[in-house]
């Protein structure tokens, strides 16, 4: 039977079990239904916790820290470099604000590219590398809301084109094409 202090999830769940008493008393309250094996690795967590006793007290003094179940850095498992990643977000960037949007083709594009220029090699993207890094930088990839994306005077050009046409047909019902 587990002890109560497994109901805690993430850092705090260690940090709480480390705060009983003593090393004994954690080891049979918490895992007393394990097997020799399973109570062997307990044991040996439990070492280890110990000597990371410091970093845990500071990351429960966060409660968002405190809820994790591991804690990496930032760039800890991407495959390209930081510095290749910060080009990335930058060409973006330009690429909006000179209005432009960016696909997932784009991107993908472009990610092979700056990999080719930063010597990594072999580099496979998949949707699951697309989904982190735009998680990593706060990103998303936007889609076209309609087909003609023009100016505000190119917009009103054509509509005063249309109606022009129309009183000049005497057009008096219009429908929608699209509806069935």
């Amino acid at each position: 039977m587990l002890g109560p202090a497994l109901a805690i999830a993430g850092m705090s769940r260690q940090y709480c079990i480390l705060r009983t008493t003593t090393l004994t008393s954690r080891w049979t309250s918490c895992f007393s239904g394990l097997d020799d094996h399973a109570r062997e690795q307990k044991r040996k967590l439990l070492y280890q916790w110990r000597k990371e006793r410091e970093k845990l007290t500071q990351l429960c003094a966060t409660p968002r820290l405190a809820r994790l179940k591991y804690v990496r850095s930032s760039n800890y498992a991407t495959i390209l470099p930081a510095d290749a990643e910060r080009e990335l977000v930058q060409w973006i960037n330009t690429l909006r604000k000179d209005g432009a949007l960016v696909s997932a083709k784009m991107l993908e594009l472009q990610a092979k590219e700056t990999a080719t220029d930063y010597h990594v090699s072999p580099f496979m993207l998949s949707w699951h590398w697309r989904k982190g890094f735009m998680k990593r930088h706060r990103l998303s990839i936007r889609t076209k809301l309609g087909i003609f994306r023009g100016s505000r005077r190119s917009c009103d050009q054509v509509r005063n084109g249309r109606a022009a046409k129309m009183l000049e047909l005497r057009v008096t019902k219009v429908y929608n094409a699209d509806q069935t």
